[in-house]
Order: C-alpha cells, then sequence, then structure tokens
C-alpha cells in the first residue's frame, strides 16, 4: 500500500518546485496580462513578465526548492548567471513560440485576454524544462547532498 508520508518525502523537492512554480507563473502570467491590457504587445509584454518571473524564481528556487545556503556574493552572482543564462533558452523559447501560435490561431480570448492560451499551453512545457535546468546544472548537489561550490 501506498505511504502517502513516503511519497511526500521522496517528491518533497518536485512538489516545493512546483509549488513555487505556480507562484513564479501567477507572477509572469498577471504582468503579462497587466501589460496586454496597457496595448504593449504580446512580444513586450512577454519579454518583460519573463524578466521579472526569472528574478522571482531564482530566490525561490535558491532559498526553498533546492536550499543554496551559500550567501557569499561570488557564489550567488555565479548561480545567478548560470540560473539567467539557461533561462534565457527557455526564455526564448516561450518568447517565441507564443506569438507563432497566436499567428497559427491559437488566439482565444482567455480571461479577456488575448494570447493567455497560448501563454498556458508553453507555460506547462518551460516548467518542466526550468525543473530539470536547475536541479541538475545550477543548484547541483554532491553525493553528499551538499551544493557543488562553482
Amino acid at each position: 500500500m501506498l505511504n502517502p508520508l513516503k511519497m511526500t518525502n521522496k517528491y518533497k523537492q518536485p512538489l516545493k518546485y512546483l509549488f513555487f512554480g505556480i507562484i513564479v507563473t501567477s507572477i509572469n502570467w498577471l504582468v503579462f496580462s497587466r501589460l496586454v491590457l496597457t496595448s504593449l504587445s504580446i512580444f513586450i509584454s512577454n519579454v518583460l513578465s519573463w524578466a521579472i518571473a526569472v528574478i522571482v524564481a531564482f530566490f525561490c528556487n535558491k532559498i526553498w526548492v533546492f536550499k543554496s545556503e551559500s550567501w557569499n556574493v561570488k557564489n550567488v552572482l555565479k548561480e545567478f548567471l548560470n540560473f539567467v543564462f539557461l533561462r534565457i533558452f527557455t526564455g526564448i523559447f516561450e518568447i517565441i513560440t507564443v506569438p507563432i501560435i497566436v499567428l497559427l490561431g491559437f488566439d482565444l480570448i482567455f480571461i479577456s485576454i488575448t494570447g493567455m492560451d497560448a501563454k498556458i499551453l508553453v507555460s506547462g512545457i518551460i516548467i518542466v524544462g526550468n525543473y530539470l535546468i536547475s536541479k541538475y546544472w545550477v543548484f547541483k548537489k554532491t553525493n553528499k547532498g551538499k551544493l557543488v561550490k562553482k
């Protein structure tokens, strides 16, 4: 029989990532929708909402998900630059694919925001990719569970 407590411990990190991912994604969507409603283009709104979400995601991941305890300026800067550099790839994917998906006809008006359905679809793909990148590259741990000092 499945033990819910064991399963929760086993999947603690992915569950935390999912929890904070929902928060960060919500921030991304909120900023995106507010900017679109101010008549900014979908592209500009997407770029700005992505940038804000990346900054928030870095600190959520560092502190609560992957528990990177080093606050040495050099280490934090290195983690942040790796995080941003790798998020640029998934960000480019998002920034390019959302408008393309809208142009291809997936442009239903969802919660009164044009392009929001495309944004939601792409966000699901991005969340999985970003978790794997963060876990295995940015906040990589050694066999003893300690963060690798880069």
